[in-house]
């Protein structure tokens, strides 16, 4: 955030008091009052502010989105661009959902809580969502698949 304006900041927390009394936040209402607040389309730092509001949602971040093998948005127009944004978020979601409820979730969850042992209390979602974020471009980039 240090790299952001005065002026996106002021934004960016005015965007998160408010979000912070819904209930029931919906990424793509989310991503477009940023874009009518701030004229830049930033998945990433929205779907922060979600996860941080409800930390069983997960997070769109350029490693997570790699590490899951999901293109970038491509679209220059910015209705476009949030549309594809929506549709990666609800693609990290779905993948991070069916691993939560697969047969491989309870061995992932049980290594993550031996190696971070003060960390069992956070949520699946953001459990995996560390564990996607740690296994990183290079693991990805070697045909690896973390889900």
């Amino acid at each position: 955030m240090s790299r952001r304006t005065e002026k996106f900041k002021i934004a960016f927390y005015s965007l998160f008091q408010q979000f912070r009394e819904e209930t029931d936040l919906d990424f793509g209402a989310c991503l477009t009052l940023q874009y009518r607040a701030f004229p830049t389309v930033e998945a990433s730092f929205v779907s922060k502010m979600i996860a941080t509001i409800d930390p069983n949602r997960p997070v769109y971040d350029s490693l997570v989105r790699k590490a899951l093998k999901l293109p970038a948005p491509s679209a220059r127009d910015p209705a476009k661009r949030i549309g594809q944004a929506v549709a990666i978020y609800d693609q990290i979601a779905r993948q991070i959902g069916d691993f939560i409820e697969s047969e491989f979730y309870p061995a992932a969850v049980a290594a993550f809580g031996k190696k971070f042992p003060k960390c069992v209390s956070l949520s699946p979602t953001k459990k995996i969502d560390l564990m996607l974020w740690k296994f990183r471009v290079d693991q990805a980039a070697k045909g690896a698949r973390p889900i």
